[in-house]
């Protein structure tokens, strides 16, 4: 395991820790559980027992490549409340994206916003960085930060303070333009057109985001997975006439649901684009493409590639767009409302 800095030169972007999103695979909404707890006998077989409080096991511990992880449970009663894992060096991708896909159960880690964190850091010293477990009624939360010399991660059953909810409805930042004008995040890309500014942000790639328009007519953000519709697409031009009816019902809700994960990541890498946090926007109930649209496409395809659509919403001062096509691109669009003005 590579080791870590000295602790005095150590900057927090150093150990800022990221997890995944899964491109094209469906987050079905109550299929997950609460925050997922092995049971001791598992544990003994993974890590050595250092000490026990009231006869239940507090404090174990294994060797990994030459380094210690510690692991500290505590209890409520005879259920485990918590979790915190201990090393001297900081939790790398691999190690930390295991450790979180065990716990998780298939539900969606969202990371709440950095000063969030001010408040709970006389609970836990150092935190840095925390997420909000989302799934079918039950919750979860983990902390991750530096407390001393020691890197940690803290998993607990019960969250210690609700993310908040914006009560308004969905729409484009207030704002947007002069913050993509002033922000070091962003930067003019050189992909624009007349009337049409290209905007690249700086730590994530594969993203391009195009804004025409002063006032704003219309923003399209475009994002290329990685991952292609193949299978889609052969069903698309193979399925008989006779099954477009039941395909049709299936494309709309499963599209539905990819636009769901998009609009996720789009508010968990982009928090200044859209009013609505990301655990938010996984309670997106509105937008679903109607049925009959499917039937149209599946009965008469375009001849040219041709993006699906996969939601379609209206906003207050616009209309929003989801669409992704065969090859895995995805495109978030708002049109403005003439008339109307966007903040």
């Amino acid at each position: 395991m590579t080791k870590s800095k000295p602790m005095e030169t150590r900057r927090k972007s150093d150990f800022r820790l990221r997890l995944p999103f899964s491109w094209l695979t469906l987050i079905l909404i109550g299929s997950a559980a609460a925050l997922h707890v092995p049971d001791t006998s598992s544990l003994k077989k993974q890590y050595r027992v250092l000490e026990r409080v009231a006869g239940k096991p507090s404090l174990l511990h294994r060797v990994e490549r030459g380094d210690t992880l510690f692991l500290e449970l505590s209890w409520r009663g005879n259920r485990i409340e918590g979790l915190t894992y201990r090393q001297k060096v900081p939790f790398e991708d691999g190690p930390f994206h295991a450790i979180t896909s065990e716990h998780s159960q298939g539900a969606t880690w969202h990371e709440l916003p950095d000063e969030s964190a001010i408040p709970l850091r006389d609970r836990f010293p150092g935190l840095e960085q925390h997420w909000f477990l989302q799934g079918f009624e039950q919750t979860g939360w983990l902390g991750s930060g530096l407390d001393g010399h020691t890197f940690y991660l803290t998993f607990l059953q019960t969250p210690p303070d609700e993310p908040e909810l914006v009560t308004d409805e969905l729409r484009l930042q207030p704002g947007l333009l002069a913050y993509l004008d002033t922000s070091s995040l962003w930067l003019r890309g050189g992909c624009g057109g007349k009337d049409t500014t290209c905007f690249l942000p700086l730590r994530e790639k594969r993203w391009k985001l195009y804004v025409e328009g002063r006032p704003l007519q219309r923003l399209r953000l475009e994002h290329e997975s990685g991952e292609s519709l193949q299978d889609i697409r052969e069903t698309f031009f193979a399925i008989s006439p006779e099954q477009h009816a039941e395909y049709a019902a299936d494309l709309s809700g499963i599209l539905f649901m990819e636009a769901q994960v998009f609009l996720m990541r789009v508010a968990q890498s982009f928090p200044r684009l859209l009013t609505w946090p990301s655990w938010q926007m996984q309670s997106l109930n509105k937008g679903h493409v109607p049925v009959p649209r499917f039937r149209e496409l599946l009965a008469n395809p375009p001849s040219a590639p041709f993006p699906l659509p996969a939601l379609a919403l209206d906003l207050p001062d616009g209309h929003l767009e989801v669409s992704l096509d065969f090859a895995g691109r995805f495109f978030l669009s708002v049109t403005a409302i003439p008339g109307r003005k966007t903040r």
